[in-house]
């Protein structure tokens, strides 16, 4: 029974053995680096592998860091300088600088939340000395604002901002709808004018064909008549050859032709109203008389 009881306890006494000597030992991972302090006081930075530390409970692992990139992403309200209530999406990639581990642990208690702090007073200071369309086309200068603070401030407790992204404004619903009613104005304004625009130059078209029109007409008009006086020296000519007929023979047989043109030319326009003179001396002012008519249906034709 000795035997068994003494067993048990050399047992046991490994057990605890074994169980202290691996608290020597500490395994890191990648990307990762732990704080070793001994007896209450900061002692060591243990980075990826396995690594020797003093054993418990004189020394102890109290906390780990990560190495990696990390991002921080935040909505900000903010105010502009033309009374506009936006929303800026604001995203900080920030490490911690490998060198720099004891400080990064130490000295920030809440670091995510101290960053945060910076961009919310970055952003609300700068927002509210711009307008809002200033807002779209200034990214670029709160990035670099950003960025360089954060630096500034945190670099000292052993964090590097890497990058720095701010997103367009997201303003108000209220916003978003008066923009778009500016905006279905000044269309409905550039359209208004693009019709008055092609109104006027039909307009102007119309007029410059209807004058060309009337040009045109003018001088057929004009080569009409010329043709019509050869037409008549043409006849005249030919029928003085012919012995016994003298010009005033001629000139009344061609006014007699044209004046039964005139009525034929006037029974097929629109207008049925033709003029001729009257006299009890019947035939006598004959060729007067068709001279006359001949001219005053002319003058109705041309209407």
């Amino acid at each position: 029974m000795n035997e068994i009881s003494g067993t048990v306890l050399l047992i046991i006494l490994f057990v605890i053995l074994g169980r202290w000597v691996i608290t020597f030992f500490v395994i890191v991972r990648q990307k990762r680096a732990k704080v070793v302090e001994l007896l209450g006081k900061f002692y060591t930075i243990k980075r990826a592998g396995l690594g020797v530390k003093p054993p418990y409970p004189f020394g102890s692992v109290v906390g780990e860091i990560s190495l990696q990139i990390q991002e921080l992403a935040v909505d900000i309200s903010a105010k502009t300088s033309d009374n506009s209530f936006i929303e800026m999406p604001v995203k900080v990639q920030y490490k911690v600088i490998e060198e720099k581990v004891q400080e990064a642990f130490y000295e920030l208690d809440n670091p995510r939340q101290q960053i945060k702090s910076y961009i919310f007073n970055i952003i609300r200071s700068k927002a509210s000395d711009k307008t809002l369309d200033e807002l779209y086309k200034s990214k670029n200068d709160f990035e670099d604002s950003i960025k360089e603070t954060l630096e500034e401030k945190f670099n000292h407790y052993g964090y590097e901002v890497v990058n720095v992204l701010v997103d367009e404004p997201q303003p108000s619903e209220e916003i978003v709808n008066a923009y778009n009613r500016v905006l279905t104005a000044q269309k409905l304004k550039e359209a208004m004018q693009n019709e008055a625009e092609a109104e006027k130059i039909k307009v102007v078209k119309e007029a410059e064909a209807q004058a060309e029109s009337k040009e045109l007409q003018g001088k057929g008009i004009a080569n009409q008549r010329k043709a019509i006086i050869a037409g008549f020296q043409e006849s005249i000519d030919d029928m003085k050859k012919i012995e016994g007929i003298n010009t005033t023979d001629v000139l009344s047989l061609i006014l007699l032709t044209q004046y039964f043109d005139t009525l034929k030319d006037v029974a097929q326009s629109e207008s049925n109203t033709i003029m001729l003179p009257n006299s009890p001396s019947g035939f006598t002012d004959i060729s007067e008389q068709i001279r006359n008519a001949v001219i005053s249906g002319n003058l109705v034709k041309d209407k």
